[in-house]
């Protein structure tokens, strides 16, 4: 576990100190294996060491091994926890959208394979995914433009 900490951050300051977007990191995984990630999206705004401003949106990402073999991995990406943190930023009719269009993706599962460079193959459940969001995209048409009827049900 501490050599993965140390590839991760040795990989993160190169990028900062060589201005690439690329991170080569080669984990090796064992079925069982998982991992927690958060990931933190948005900006904050300091007069001194006050926050005067903040829009910052965090969400959970649980990263587990399902399968391995000697050249791919099955890997499963479960996002929850999705949390907004705002200070000084005037809520808007379309934040209330976004959060229900949020919410449609919050436990949402990707399961894909990857070859044991990580270079992803395919996604596996895409098909789950597709009719997941669908559903909740024609329950939200529903909900928010009841005018449509029948027409909302275009993802159907």
């Amino acid at each position: 576990m501490k050599e993965l900490l140390l590839t991760i951050s040795l990989s993160i300051v190169s990028v900062f100190q060589f201005g690439s977007n690329d991170i080569e990191l080669y984990t090796y995984w064992k079925t069982g294996d998982t991992q927690k990630i958060t990931i933190e999206e948005g900006f904050i705004n300091y007069e001194g060491d006050k926050v005067v401003k903040k829009d910052v949106s965090t969400t959970t990402v649980n990263v587990s091994v399902l399968e391995q073999t000697d050249t791919t991995y099955t890997i499963e990406w479960g996002f929850s926890n999705y949390v907004e943190e705002k200070v000084n930023i005037e809520e808007e009719e379309e934040d209330e959208i976004d959060k229900r269009i949020e919410d449609m993706f919050d436990n949402v599962t990707l399961r894909y394979q990857t070859n044991e460079y990580g270079e992803i193959l395919r996604i596996l459940n895409i098909d789950e995914i597709i009719n997941a969001v669908g559903d909740s995209m024609d329950i939200f048409i529903k909900e928010e433009m009841p005018d449509l009827g029948k027409d909302a049900e275009m993802f159907s």
